[in-house]
């Protein structure tokens, strides 16, 4: 009996130092295919906040024109011409409202397909796979059937439910799909099946959840211990410390991929 838990406890540590020595010259793709895929959100967020404040001016057009219709209707006319201006405030507020929901489509979509391709770069170097077009062309379609139902299902719950508990629940669900998005990506194949990934995503992911619970705790327990050490350097000028604190948190998110792909590769 106790030979079998050092041998458990030996696969473990060697699942983990595995995981350490990978951090090789992938590292360095890795780090730099994630440093432009924040660099890219941070442009699409930005060129997003510009498009919606550009749109938010033309409303205030409307203002003065709202102005002379509340103005009408407190001393009691509706003439022809209140009429034709609530109709003009109609279409504008219309106008305004379908440019807004344009824009934040266009900002899904975006970061969408920006994420996916840099992800796929990412994932690419830690399976040992070619990233040809053939690979990013079903890599593409694969997360867009994989992400969007969770997104709607994020966004439903997000209107249904009007109370603070909202935001614990789409935690939740965040937490849950990371954890089936690390194993159906270690899964995916250029070959195989959606349907057949999906199903041996799910029978991994809630048959064997016992197994992950230890790597997820020491992937937890080296985040904050990363973030204790950190607290050590505040005294580096802040650009400094930024930058520091950026390049860690990419070199750990490298390393949490690399340690976690191990595990699922463990219990296949």
């Amino acid at each position: 009996m106790k030979n079998k838990k050092r041998a458990k406890k030996k696969k473990k540590d060697s699942i983990f130092m595995k995981s350490i020595k990978q951090l090789d010259k992938r590292l360095i793709h890795m780090v730099m295919f994630d440093a432009l895929f924040y660099l890219a959100l941070f442009v699409i967020l930005i060129l997003a906040f510009n498009s919606l404040s550009w749109n938010f001016e033309a409303v205030k057009e409307a203002i003065p024109l709202l102005d002379n219709v509340v103005g009408d209707l407190d001393s009691g006319e509706m003439s022809e011409d209140v009429t034709e201006k609530l109709t003009e405030l109609n279409v504008l507020f219309f106008i305004a409202l379908a440019r807004t929901l344009l824009i934040l489509l266009v900002i899904f979509i975006a970061s969408l397909m920006v994420g996916i391709f840099f992800k796929g770069l990412i994932w690419s170097k830690i399976l040992h796979k070619k990233f040809d077009i053939h690979f990013y062309r079903r890599f593409t379609l694969f997360n867009l059937i994989w992400i969007i139902p969770w997104s709607v299902l994020i966004v439903v719950l997000l209107f249904a439910i009007r109370t603070k508990i909202v935001f614990w629940y789409i935690a939740g669900i965040i937490l849950i799909f990371l954890h089936f998005t690390n194993i159906i990506y270690v899964l995916f194949e250029k070959e195989k099946k959606f349907l057949r990934i999906l199903k041996d995503t799910f029978i991994l992911g809630i048959e064997k959840i016992h197994y992950f619970a230890v790597p997820y705790l020491l992937v937890a327990l080296i985040f904050l211990a990363l973030v204790y050490i950190l607290r050590l350097f505040t005294f580096l000028p802040w650009n400094l410390y930024v930058i520091l604190f950026v390049l860690v948190l990419l070199i750990y998110l490298s390393w949490v991929r690399i340690y976690i792909s191990n595990v699922i590769l463990d219990k296949l």
